[in-house]
């Protein structure tokens, strides 16, 4: 290689050497912070067609919640009605970590089955949170 190649390339790892970590100083000091959501969003969730949390009224003066043991699995499951009378909800909760991945929830109508029917309705993941 040619010496003025050389010390091109000298100078510019120089350079790179310096302005890389002070942009990556940079960034990490005027990155944008994201607020947790609020009551100010609650119009875009109802939009979207959900329904929030504070429009539940929790039937638990009326019902006490019920623990469910499955296996390893011990949830607490409480029922919540929407203030309006038009919907219902179900709160699940795990008690303790799960020790499975992946407890998918199913509601079938009658009696506890012993495996699941094509009538049974995935309602979805149980995910333990913080």
């Amino acid at each position: 290689m040619v010496i003025s190649r050389r010390q091109v390339h000298l100078y510019s790892f120089v350079v790179l050497a310096i302005v890389l970590p002070l942009c990556f100083i940079a960034g990490l000091v005027w990155r944008p912070t994201f607020a947790p959501v609020d009551s100010s969003a609650d119009a875009l969730f109802q939009r979207a067609g959900f329904v929030p949390y504070f429009a539940w009224e929790n039937q638990g003066s009326k019902r006490k919640p019920t623990l469910l043991k499955q296996e390893n699995i011990q949830l607490r499951v409480e029922t919540l009605f929407a203030q309006d009378g038009s919907d219902v909800f179900i709160n699940i909760q795990p008690q303790s970590d799960l020790q499975l991945p992946d407890v998918l929830v199913y509601w079938q109508q009658g009696k506890p089955p012993e495996e699941l029917s094509q009538d049974s309705i995935l309602l979805g993941g149980v995910v333990r949170s913080i």
